[in-house]
């Protein structure tokens, strides 16, 4: 493989690697920033229609972590992301870690924000866990993103066959669809309570009994939330944008805490010699004119008082204009125009993909649902 892919996107140190390809840190030419470059060699088809499914999601939300552009190359295809260097939330729980309430509410917060903007542009992400919850290591808070759109559903698509396949990750795939249920936002809203409880410590019995004894107000609001988020009736859950909405309200401000005590510290996780020494935001989005935008910033003042199971449930203010948010580097010249092979490849590529997908839909529709 040549270290520069379709003469953008320049491949520097592997940080991740699957059966479906590599993730690496790479340089975009084209804007002169690092990013997340995951690299796929064209072998099977459904690894190809799972990497062109999640490189359709394009989102700009301060919690989503999507694609923002692809090249492709002989045998190759990249899809590039900002790139984010504290690793994700699996790993913090794996050790052992539990969140105060507090740090568990903004934590649910962001996910349920970053959810409420998924929804709205008509996807369903279908695999809501703690190893998809990404923590950009570069901002001093408490700061997360939603990743892997790689099953993610788009509602606005024409549906086919329901195949009757439960997608998902055991533990996180909520229970209609475990009993052969229709799709719908609500299997991801059960799957974010469920990390909530994870955090809090809810799965863990002897944890468990002591987080709902506790008489703390933030506390015993917080549990009520997530018995809602994960009802075993669909419909009497809230909407991610009403649990956001309502956790905002909270006015919670950092620094925030483990259950231990310990503050936060975010900590990168990847090491690399392309990563300046000291942390930088290297997490940037693409500009775009998208009306499913949701604006993620709250008032400067919060209510003192704490919450009741009342305060949760309260509807949903309307959302405000978002903010803009651009590339480092995102005004400078575009580059070198590719050639005329690089444009042949790339016109090939998508010849193939588009093929791919009719073959997909005639022969096996249950890919797509």
């Amino acid at each position: 493989m040549s270290d520069t892919i379709a003469g953008r996107f320049t491949l520097l140190d592997p940080i991740a690697s699957g059966g479906s390809g590599t993730v690496w840190i790479a340089r975009d030419e084209r804007f002169g920033n690092l990013c997340a470059a995951k690299v796929l060699r064209q072998r099977d088809s459904a690894d190809l229609l799972r990497f062109v499914r999640e490189n359709t999601v394009r989102l700009n939300h301060p919690h989503v972590l999507a694609p923002y552009a692809w090249a492709a190359e002989d045998a190759h295809v990249v899809i590039a992301m900002p790139l984010v260097t504290g690793g994700d939330l699996a790993g913090l729980l794996r050790s052992g870690r539990r969140f105060s309430a507090a740090a568990t509410a903004e934590a649910l917060r962001q996910i349920l924000s970053g959810l409420t903007a998924v929804h709205a542009a008509g996807w369903i992400h279908r695999d809501i866990k703690p190893a998809n919850i990404m923590i950009d290591a570069e901002q001093p808070g408490l700061h997360l993103l939603l990743a892997d759109f790689g099953i993610a559903v788009d509602t606005n698509a024409p549906r086919l066959t329901h195949s009757g396949i439960v997608h998902g990750t055991p533990g996180f795939v909520a229970p209609e669809i475990m009993m052969g249920g229709d799709i719908s936002p609500a299997q991801d809203v059960w799957a974010a309570g469920q990390i909530g409880k994870r955090m809090l410590g809810l799965d863990d019995d002897a944890a468990a009994e002591a987080v709902r004894a506790s008489a703390d107000p933030l506390t015993q609001g917080l549990v009520h939330l997530l018995d809602d988020l994960t009802a075993a009736d669909a419909r009497q859950r809230p909407t991610p944008e009403t649990a956001a909405a309502a956790l905002g309200r909270l006015g919670l401000r950092g620094p925030f805490r483990f259950a231990d005590g310990a503050p936060w510290h975010p900590q990168r996780v990847i090491s690399s010699a392309a990563l300046p020494q000291d942390p930088a935001p290297t997490l940037a989005l693409v500009p775009q004119a998208d009306a499913t935008k949701v604006d993620d910033r709250r008032s400067p003042s919060g209510p003192t008082a704490p919450p009741t199971r009342q305060d949760f449930a309260a509807p949903a203010a309307p959302a405000a204009a978002p903010p803009t948010r651009r590339f480092a580097g995102a005004s400078a010249p575009a580059g070198k125009p590719k050639s005329a092979a690089g444009l042949t490849a790339s016109a090939a590529v998508f010849a193939f993909l588009g093929a791919l997908l009719i073959l997909v839909g005639i022969i096996a529709p249950g890919y797509l649902g």
